[in-house]
C-alpha cells in the first residue's frame, strides 16, 4: 500500500512506495529486518571489522561472504561507510547471480551512491533478484513501473511486483498495493481491497499504512466508518512521530470522537505535529489560543484533503520510504 503512496481524491491516493524516492538518493538503511533475511543472515557482520571474518572468503569467491562485505561498506557496519567498496563487493557476488548483492547493488545504482547513477541498470538488477524471489527487489521494481524510472511507466507491472513482494508479506509492498486499489492505478479502483491490504500492512507496524487506515475508517471507505477504530489507528501511527496521525489524533480528542473530548490531550498531540513542521497543525494551535472555546460545529473530524492527505504525500517523501537491504533482526 502506499502512502509512499499517494492519498488522493477521497481517502488518499498511492504514492508509489517508493515515490518517496523520487526525493533523491537515501542512504541504505541499515533498520530493515526483512531485507536481508536468511540469505545474509548467516553472514551479518557481528565481528568489529568484518573484513577479518569475511575478507579471505570474499576473496576468495564466496558470494555470501561478498555480500556481506558490500552490505558493512555501505552501512558503515563495523568499516567506515565506502560506497565505491560496496559497489565492488557487491558486483562480484552480483556476477555469480547472488539475489542479495544484484539487490543491494541495485539500490546503489538506483541512488547513485558509488556509482554512476543509473536507474536502468537498477532496474535490471532488481529484475534479476526478483526472478529469483526476492521480495524486496519486488517491490523496488515495482516502484520503478510506478515512477516510471529506468522503466517505461506501468502501473499494471507496477502492481504486478508489488503484488508478488506482498503476497510474500512485505509490508511496504502490501501498502503500495493497497494504495494502487485506493486509486485504481493497474487495478479497478476498489476501496474494499485497498483496505484489506493497508490493514496487512498496518498490522506489521508500517507507519504509512497505519495512518492510512486510520483515514478510511475516519470516512468510511472500504469499510464501515468508525471513529473508535480510527482513533486507534492514527494513535499507532502518532506513536511512531508520524506528523499528520498527531494531527489527527489531536483533532478527534478535541471533537470528542472515537475517544473521550480532551482539549488537553488535543494540544499536546498538535504540539508534537508542529513541532515536526506540521503547518496545519501548527495553526490549530494558534486558533485554540485565539479562539479557546471555538464551537463544535466550527470543527469536523473527517479529514479533509489538506489536513491529512498533503501531509501524508509530504510525509511520505520526506521519511524516505524506500525499501532498503539492511540488517537483519
Amino acid at each position: 500500500m502506499n502512502l509512499p503512496g499517494r492519498i488522493v481524491g477521497t481517502a488518499m491516493a498511492a504514492a508509489a512506495l517508493c515515490g518517496a524516492q523520487q526525493a533523491g538518493a537515501t542512504q541504505l538503511m541499515p533498520d530493515d529486518g526483512e531485507l536481508i533475511q536468511q540469505a545474509i543472515r548467516q553472514t551479518q557482520p557481528s565481528e568489529p571489522d568484518p573484513r577479518i571474518r569475511y575478507g579471505t572468503a570474499a576473496a576468495q569467491g564466496d558470494p555470501s561472504a561478498q555480500t556481506a562485505l558490500g552490505w558493512a561498506y555501505a552501512n558503515g557496519a563495523g568499516v567506515p561507510r565506502n560506497y565505491l567498496e560496496a559497489a565492488r563487493w557487491y558486483k562480484q557476488a552480483a556476477h555469480q547471480g547472488f539475489a542479495w548483492a544484484e539487490l543491494g547493488l541495485g539500490q546503489l545504482y538506483d541512488d547513485g551512491l558509488g556509482v554512476a547513477a543509473d536507474p536502468r541498470k537498477a532496474a535490471r538488477l532488481y529484475r534479476k533478484a526478483a526472478a529469483q524471489g526476492n521480495a524486496v527487489a519486488q517491490l523496488n521494481l515495482g516502484r520503478l513501473y510506478a515512477d516510471g524510472r529506468g522503466v517505461t511507466r506501468n502501473f499494471y507491472q507496477a502492481q504486478a511486483w508489488y503484488r508478488q513482494a506482498a503476497e510474500q508479506g512485505n509490508a511496504r509492498a502490501q501498502f503500495s498495493l493497497g494504495m494502487l486499489y485506493s486509486r485504481g492505478d493497474g487495478v479497478p479502483a476498489d476501496a474494499t481491497e485497498a483496505a484489506q491490504w493497508l490493514w496487512r500492512s498496518a498490522n506489521q507496524d508500517f507507519v504509512m499504512a497505519q495512518a492510512a487506515l486510520g483515514v478510511l475508517y475516519q470516512r468510511g471507505e472500504g469499510l464501515q466508518r468508525n471513529l473508535v477504530e480510527a482513533a486507534r489507528w492514527h494513535r499507532r501511527a502518532a506513536e511512531q512521530g508520524f506528523a499528520p496521525s498527531q494531527l489527527a489524533l489531536g483533532t478527534l480528542y478535541l471533537q470528542g470522537e472515537g475517544v473521550p473530548r480532551d482539549k488537553a490531550q488535543a494540544v499536546s498531540w498538535y504540539r508534537k505535529a508542529a513541532l515536526q513542521g506540521n503547518g496545519e497543525a501548527a495553526e490549530m494551535l494558534a486558533q485554540l489560543e485565539t479562539v479557546p472555546n471555538l464551537p463544535h460545529a466550527e470543527r469536523s473530524s473527517t479529514p479533509a484533503a489538506d489536513p491529512i492527505t498533503a501531509p501524508l504525500r509530504t510525509q511520505a517523501r520526506a521519511s524516505g520510504v524506500v525499501a532498503r537491504a539492511g540488517a537483519p533482526d
